[in-house]
């Protein structure tokens, strides 16, 4: 199943020079457990702080691998990763999409497992065809019972929190297997070891409150400044005229110094903040405006009062469009192929323009931005079959976790109706 890579693919790779601290030795233990650990390390973080992108940053980092190659070397290193999305696929958000990918990955490296995993289908004139969750598990649990192969296994599963709308029963469900398979393997044979990420709630409080892990939003101070600094000389360093008048540059730089002040640690705070002043740049507002405008922007890393302003911003002749598009792709189960989305968008307005029938694809992306401000945007899948060629590849989907929570949460839909009415009735 391609389509459980897709959200890895998805997830922004690590700004220059962030996540490094992850490495450090001491007080973090990170390294530590990948050396000598075994069981459940907890990565922990407040919404909107950048599990996600650490997460990406530990796959893809060979000193992770090369740390864990150190526990226990004379057993084979097998690893696999998943990353939730409750934004995507069915099979991304589920514990049958979670199981397949592991079992995939893991047989892939070590092939030789097979012959543990083979009975469990072959046995069962029920499982011929059809991957329970039942057969999945003990097919993963075969594989850690097994005392014939030394291997060590690393799992790592970033957000937990974004399994399907069942979450309570498939966190417990999901829990309870990560114990068996830590309860059933054997030093001598099996090691395994989960590096997970959530957020902080009650549930995973509860379950890996004993077990090591960090607290990302507690580390980032110098990745949010690099990133802001990051930001601002890139765009310097387009602007010659700007960078040669030292009050220019000194006064976007106490501006941008106050985005680092207010983040709170929730980097995609910063990352529509610092994106929402450079296009105030780019559109010709000068220093003392840019300085004007981030005044205005409410809260200290505050997502939810910063979408809600971006509500209240909208142009009233787009608000229908925006209602309905927002309310579309909230009551969808997974992301709809672009032309699919907007074939319901006209339906919804009962609208048979045939100039909006034949709109090219970047022009319902310009639609999509302009209409949604960012809430939404346009992914390209990484997988290829026969639905992908149909829409070539194009998926609309909500920017972030967060906007589908400030929408479940906030009664937004209602503000956007209130609008409407207001403008209608004025």
């Amino acid at each position: 199943m391609p389509e459980t890579q897709e959200r890895f693919n998805q997830v922004d790779e690590a700004y220059e020079n962030t996540c490094e601290w992850i490495f450090e030795r001491g007080n973090l233990g990170f390294v530590k457990w990948l050396e000598t650990g075994k069981g459940i390390f907890w990565i922990n973080v407040k919404p909107s702080s950048g599990k996600s992108t650490v997460m990406k940053f530990v796959v893809s980092n060979h000193r992770t691998f090369q740390y864990l190659y150190m526990n226990r070397p004379k057993h084979r290193l097998i690893w696999a990763e998943f990353f939730f999305s409750n934004r995507g696929k069915q099979v991304q958000k589920t514990l049958q999409g979670l199981y397949h990918r592991i079992l995939y990955q893991l047989l892939k490296q070590a092939d030789y497992l097979t012959r543990f995993v083979q009975p469990i289908f072959e046995n069962s004139a029920e499982a011929q065809g059809v991957w329970s969750l039942i057969h999945l598990e003990a097919a993963l649990l075969a594989i850690v019972k097994q005392r014939e192969e030394k291997i060590n296994i690393c799992l790592f599963i970033d957000a937990l929190d974004e399994q399907a709308e069942n979450y309570a029963q498939d966190h417990r469900r999901l829990v309870e297997t990560m114990q068996n398979l830590i309860r059933y393997s054997h030093d001598k044979t099996v090691r395994v070891m989960f590096c997970v990420s959530s957020r902080p709630e009650t549930f995973f409080i509860d379950s890996f409150a004993r077990c090591p892990g960090i607290r990302i939003h507690e580390n980032t101070h110098n990745d949010v400044r690099f990133y802001v600094n990051g930001r601002l000389n890139s765009y310097l360093a387009s602007r010659p005229d700007l960078a040669s008048n030292p009050l220019a540059v000194a006064s976007l730089q106490k501006t941008f110094d106050e985005v680092f002040a207010r983040a709170q640690g929730v980097f995609l705070w910063v990352k529509l903040v610092a994106t929402d002043l450079i296009e105030g740049l780019i559109d010709g507002d000068n220093p003392r405006q840019i300085q004007q405008h981030l005044s205005s922007i409410p809260g200290n890393g505050d997502l939810h009062e910063l979408y809600h302003q971006i509500l209240l911003s909208l142009k009233n002749s787009y608000l229908n469009d925006t209602f309905v598009m927002l309310q579309i792709a909230y009551a969808t189960l997974e992301p709809l192929p672009i032309t699919e989305f907007f074939s319901a968008v006209n339906y919804v307005h009962q609208n048979n323009n045939s100039e909006l029938e034949s709109q090219s694809f970047d022009e319902m992306e310009r639609r999509l931005l302009s209409r949604c401000r960012g809430f939404l945007e346009v992914q390209t899948a990484s997988w290829q079959d026969q639905e992908c060629e149909k829409h070539t590849g194009k998926i609309v989907q909500f920017l972030h976790q967060s906007l589908k929570d400030y929408l479940a949460q906030e009664r937004s839909f209602e503000t956007i109706q209130q609008k409407t009415t207001n403008r209608l009735s004025s």
